[in-house]
């Protein structure tokens, strides 16, 4: 069975991943969740324990678990600041299967991993769905969402369209006249052009030396799948 622990508490997350490890687990550590998405995505672990913080701090750490929960049934187990009770709800309600305070003792952390995992053993949580991924940018088809790194791209429906249909031509060159046509009549070579500047500007972190979607010089536009891209956040 295969554990992602992310987390910023050095000590607490290193105490539970060696008594994981001690008892079987395949156990792997991000500090972050940029470094955490893709070991969730590459890695497809069945049980991720995330430290979260205060809710009213950084809600969009929240928001990121509750978008994974959506998108693959994975279970979670929440590490929430001791005494903040109210948190320990949220988590319940919005996206973990459990959840329990830092201070709890890295036995009761694993033993409510075991029961976890016990009850979900014939479940496999990564079914085939509508997605594209490197491992840092993720696409969702589905529910038409693009996340970086664990953030949420927020995009218009017409540059979700363009993103997709070079999504679904990995590493194909497309001319703007060719992705025109392949979505609808509403599009056009010049609107694709100006679609392909607006995701530069939202995904690249520098436009101007695209590592994501990339130019075939008089040929058109490609989607590229970069090694470790750096990302500030």
């Amino acid at each position: 069975m295969k554990v992602l622990l992310v987390g910023t508490d050095e000590t607490l997350i290193t105490s539970i991943g060696e008594l994981l490890a001690s008892n079987h687990f395949s156990v792997k550590f991000a500090k972050s969740f940029p470094q955490a998405a893709p070991l969730f995505w590459n890695w497809k672990p069945q049980l991720v324990i995330v430290e979260l913080p205060p809710w009213d701090e950084e809600p969009e750490r929240w928001e990121f678990v509750r978008r994974i929960r959506e998108i693959v049934p994975v279970r979670v187990l929440s590490l929430i600041e001791h005494g903040k009770v109210e948190d320990r709800i949220k988590a319940l309600e919005l996206l973990a299967d459990d959840a329990v305070f830092k201070s709890a003792s890295p036995k009761e952390v694993v033993a409510r991993a075991k029961a976890l995992l016990r009850r979900t053993a014939s479940i496999s949580p990564f079914p085939k769905a509508e997605i594209y991924t490197d491992g840092f940018l993720f696409i969702n088809f589905s529910t038409r969402e693009l996340f970086l790194g664990g953030r949420l791209v927020k995009l218009s429906s017409k540059e979700f369209a363009v993103l997709e249909c070079l999504a679904r031509h990995p590493r194909q060159i497309l001319s703007p006249h060719k992705i025109a046509d392949l979505l609808s009549p509403d599009y056009t070579p010049a609107l694709i052009r100006h679609y392909i500047f607006r995701l530069r500007k939202k995904i690249e972190p520098n436009p101007s030396k695209p590592i994501w979607i990339k130019s075939a010089r008089g040929r058109g536009y490609y989607l590229d799948k970069p090694g470790r891209p750096f990302y500030p956040f």
